[in-house]
């Protein structure tokens, strides 16, 4: 592969504009890159509008953002998240090199969490094999061409990929199960859900995944569940020709006494007492 030669690398670059599949997909490739740098390389201080996936292959690069500043190593995975400021440079004699994707799309900040990656966290472990290297160059390879379902599914095979590394290492950060089980909730709240399954879902003891929720979220699994529900619950009820019943069964209960107990004990009134009032109570302190 043949790398053009800029003031601070030699790099590949390849650029693209998704299609409507791509965008409405929720994770789209926007560029595609992979590079050598110069001894002087240094980028920064910039701020993107996209998500910037880096990976570190050879050497050492010191990355800072607006409240800390990390030392990367090769074999780790970094992520410029938009509206942040970074500044990131070569910092050792050995050779730098990198490779990038930068992505958009509503799934991309849980895939990341889900890499235990965030803005207050954002970089992870991720040693550089064949696999990986193959993979990156296939997808790089797809921009510029009439093949976008065969590029998702590349992304897709990366994450999983990505993945199953983190997982089969250190494991996940506990941030990062965490969120993975609070977007579960937001997703599937209107099921039977149970605690015990939520631990098995993060792969974790039952105790320990409800004290270290609510360490993090600063209310228990059932708590979190129940506020998502009662949300939920004050959307419907702006729609007066709703039936209550149906509410109850939509967001999650079996029937409509235990959803009026619930609705109840969260605001202070019934269901019922509350349409007819027509105002919105918002949520208790």
């Amino acid at each position: 592969m043949k790398l053009e030669e800029n003031p601070q690398e030699y790099a590949d670059v390849r650029l693209q504009v998704p299609s409507e599949f791509q965008q409405r997909s929720g994770l789209c490739l926007l560029r595609s890159g992979m590079s050598r740098t110069k001894p002087h390389y240094e980028i920064g201080p910039r701020k993107l509008i996209h998500y910037s996936l880096h990976f570190v292959i050879k050497g050492t690069l010191e990355l800072q953002d607006e409240n800390s500043t990390y030392l990367l190593e090769a074999g780790t995975m970094f992520c410029l998240f938009p509206d942040i400021t970074y500044r990131y440079k070569k910092a050792s004699e050995k050779p730098l090199e990198l490779c990038w994707l930068l992505l958009d799309g509503f799934l991309v900040r849980p895939a990341l969490s889900m890499l235990g990656i965030q803005e207050h966290k954002p970089f992870a472990v991720q040693p550089w094999g064949q696999q990986m290297k193959l993979l990156h160059e296939r997808i790089h390879h797809t921009i510029g061409k009439d093949s976008p379902l065969q590029q998702q599914s590349l992304l897709y095979e990366l994450l999983q990929l990505l993945q199953t590394t983190q997982e089969s290492g250190a494991g996940r950060e506990p941030s990062a199960w965490l969120e993975y089980c609070a977007l579960y909730m937001q997703l599937h709240y209107s099921e039977p859900l149970r605690v015990e399954a939520l631990a098995v879902e993060a792969g974790v003891h039952r105790s320990y995944f409800s004290a270290a929720f609510r360490k993090h979220f600063g209310q228990s699994p059932k708590q979190y569940l129940t506020s998502i529900r009662m949300k939920k619950a004050l959307e419907l009820l702006e729609s007066p020709g709703l039936p209550i019943q149906e509410i109850a069964l939509t967001v999650g209960y079996p029937d409509l006494f235990m959803f009026t107990r619930a609705f109840t004990s969260y605001f202070g009134e019934a269901p019922t007492e509350y349409r007819k009032r027509g105002t919105r109570s918002g949520e208790p302190d």
